[in-house]
This record gives structure tokens, C-alpha cells and sequence, in this order.
């Protein structure tokens, strides 16, 4: 399998502007970032980074990652989000959410491309009408030497349901961890006008744990 390639499905429009909302949000990114495209309007601004790493696997591993500031009216918060319907416009499966606090969510989604099994991580805040979003986007290889003791779930543990309850991703655990690690490195940089948490749900747990576990090689419907 070629791991060098990866493309995903977003479509960014290349525009050259300023926009108020940029000051209204703050986030930090490794110097690997590159940037793709961006949007910038004044009512929302997009920006659209590829991320090439040469230390996690082999061959070169392109991920992408997709901030997202937009006005929203004032009465929204985050509880009135139906992050479920975001899936269908980035063409994945919901997995699993959790809405944090007053202001905060994290969710997991699944999708495929080329064969190769899709995940996306999607950290969200509404606070005082405007919405912040990181989209997180890297492929779910498995393991040449994967066998069951290996595989884990890749799940969103919420403070308000038991865990054997949440649907989760088979992953190799020890593989997939240097990108959630990525991820949370940005989600705890991540302020929507100086309102900050940091993401403490995203867990890699036993099998045993976590129902309804999905991979690659039983997902008929990708």
C-alpha cells in the first residue's frame, strides 16, 4: 500500500482578505503545517493546512487538517449543534460526540478513501456567537503484524454515559497515537475569545470496553 498519498474530500476556494473573526480566535500549529487554502470572508474564514510527517511511518504520511471561524446567532450554543448532520457534508459515518461543558465538543468520524479507512477527529467551541472548528484527518492504517492483542478502540469517553455504551474505531494502538497526540497538542492551543479547555475524552481503551467497534476489512458500506 502506497502510504505517501492521501486525499480528502474538502474543497477549499483560495481567497485573499481580512476578516474581524480572526482576531476573535487563537490556535498553534507545528511548523509542518503547510498551508493549502483559505476562505476569508467577513462573515466566516476557512483555512485549509496539509500536514506531511516523515517520522511516523516509512514513507511520507500527508494528513489534513481544516480550521473553520463563523458568525452564528447569539442564542446558539454548542448544546444546540447537531453534530451528527456534519458527517454527511464531509462524506463520513458519525462515530461518537461529547459536549463537554457549556461551550466545548469533540467528535469522531469515519469515512474511506482509496481503501483505506478514514479517520476524523472534529474539535468544536460556540461561545458568543461566533463557532470555532478544527477538523483533524489521517488515514487508520493497520498494522502489517496486527493481531487481536493490538488492535484497541479509538473512542470519545463521556463524563455523562458508561463507556461500554459508545461506539468506538478499531485502531492499532501503539500507530495511531502519535496522531491523536497532534490533535490534543492543538485542541489545548485552541481559544475562542480567551475561552480555552483542553480535550481529556478522546481515549484508546481494550476491546473489551467499547461496543460496536468498526475497521477497515469488516466495513462493507466504505
Amino acid at each position: 500500500m502506497n502510504k505517501s498519498i492521501i486525499f480528502i474530500g474538502i474543497f477549499l476556494i483560495s481567497y485573499v482578505g481580512t476578516s474581524q473573526l480572526i482576531d476573535k480566535v487563537s490556535y498553534s500549529i507545528q511548523s509542518n503545517w503547510k498551508l493549502e487554502n483559505s476562505n476569508i470572508s467577513d462573515s466566516a474564514v476557512t483555512i485549509g493546512y496539509e500536514i506531511v510527517d516523515t517520522t511516523l511511518v516509512q514513507e511520507p504520511l500527508h494528513m489534513n487538517a481544516v480550521i473553520r471561524v463563523n458568525y452564528v446567532p447569539k442564542e446558539i450554543t454548542i448544546k444546540d449543534i447537531r453534530i451528527e448532520h456534519f458527517a454527511h457534508g464531509i462524506g463520513a459515518k458519525f462515530v461518537n460526540t461529547d459536549i463537554e461543558d457549556d461551550y466545548w465538543q469533540t467528535s469522531l468520524f469515519v469515512g474511506s478513501q482509496r481503501r483505506t479507512q478514514i479517520l476524523m477527529l472534529h474539535r468544536m467551541a460556540v461561545y458568543k456567537g461566533v463557532a470555532f472548528e478544527l477538523l483533524f484527518i489521517f488515514p487508520n492504517y493497520p498494522s502489517e503484524n496486527e493481531s487481536n492483542e493490538s488492535l484497541k478502540a479509538l473512542m470519545i469517553e463521556s463524563e455523562n454515559a458508561n463507556p461500554v455504551e459508545h461506539k468506538a474505531i478499531g485502531v492499532n494502538g501503539d500507530q495511531i497515537q502519535p496522531f491523536i497526540d497532534i490533535f490534543l497538542n492543538v485542541c489545548k492551543s485552541m481559544k475562542i475569545l480567551n475561552i480555552q479547555k483542553d480535550c481529556n475524552n478522546l481515549k484508546i481503551a481494550d476491546l473489551p470496553n467499547a461496543a460496536d467497534v468498526y475497521r477497515d476489512k469488516t466495513l462493507k458500506d466504505y
